[in-house]
């Protein structure tokens, strides 16, 4: 049974072995974590070609050997070739350096999987199947995007900006608790999405002075 966590790569390297469609796809889900990525690979598909001359990953041109890996310190490698035995060497190499691998052509011999993402910043959820089947997931995932709308992040950030308050406000943890449902049940989101915003601000702080 895997764990599921949600990382903060800003600022860590994650690097791919392989340049490929596969590559790129999971790159596309790292773009926008401020990580600094390095694709080693003696070619690249035209989708990271643009990337590269975008400057949003760094391109070594060269293939994968052992101890290539050292001199990047990686925190994340994803091994990506079309070649299973090179992918499994550079996974074991991946280990020897301390990084979590995600092998591409076998989810269960890596540290770590993909997972069908949706994003509304601040909220992101994610689907795993555990490699039986990413279509399934993906499937999912779009049933989900449906009921996961834009107010529901707005809502996010809202309450985020709260919270450090909160616990000077109502310093019981229950009594937190039972606010947050408040919220959750009133008419701040039917606000929202009716794009009636300084009215759901309105309802969101008078709710708050009513319960301190």
């Amino acid at each position: 049974m895997n764990y599921p966590v949600s990382l903060n790569l800003r600022g860590k390297t994650c690097v791919f072995v392989g340049g490929g469609a596969v590559a790129a796809r999971k790159i596309n889900g790292l773009l926008h974590t401020g990580a600094s990525i390095v694709v080693m690979s003696p070619a690249l598909d035209e989708n990271l070609q643009n990337r590269n001359m975008s400057g949003s990953l760094h391109w070594l041109q060269q293939r994968w050997s052992p101890g290539s890996l050292l001199p990047l310190a990686p925190a994340l490698v994803f091994a990506a070739t079309n070649d299973a035995g090179v992918n499994r060497e550079v996974a074991e190499e991946a280990r020897q350096l301390g990084a979590l691998v995600n092998v591409a052509d076998d989810g269960q011999a890596g540290d770590f999987g993909s997972m069908a993402v949706l994003r509304r910043p601040p909220l992101l959820v994610a689907l795993d199947s555990g490699g039986s089947s990413p279509a399934l997931a993906r499937w999912l995932r779009d049933r989900i995007a449906c009921c996961i709308r834009e107010e529901h992040a707005t809502l996010a950030t809202w309450l985020g900006e709260l919270r450090p308050g909160l616990r000077t406000a109502l310093p019981q943890q229950e009594r937190r608790q039972a606010f947050y449902r408040e919220i959750l049940e009133s008419d701040v989101l039917a606000l929202l999405g009716s794009d009636r915003e300084e009215e759901a601000r309105s309802l969101m702080n008078s709710m708050l002075e009513n319960s301190r």
